[in-house]
């Protein structure tokens, strides 16, 4: 069951990352954010998955995202 204590929830466990509130992980404006922000998606995802199977559905959801190797045509 989801703890209802403040500061517990998966929201604010994943917004924790970008530092609110602190500590900050965030790693914007480095050469390592690339890296660093595809974990980031990729742990938000799972944390969605969970969330939507949580309310009864079957957890296959995820987050669009922008091809760059798709040239259009």
């Amino acid at each position: 069951a989801a703890s209802t204590e403040p500061g517990t929830s998966e929201f604010y466990r994943c917004a924790s990352y970008h530092g609110q509130p602190g500590p900050i992980y965030c790693q914007h404006g480095r050469e390592t954010f690339p890296g660093w922000h595809r974990i980031y998606l990729m742990d938000f995802e799972l944390a969605l998955k969970k969330a939507d199977k949580a309310l009864g559905n079957d957890g296959n959801i995820g987050l669009p995202y922008w091809d760059w190797t798709n040239k259009p045509s």
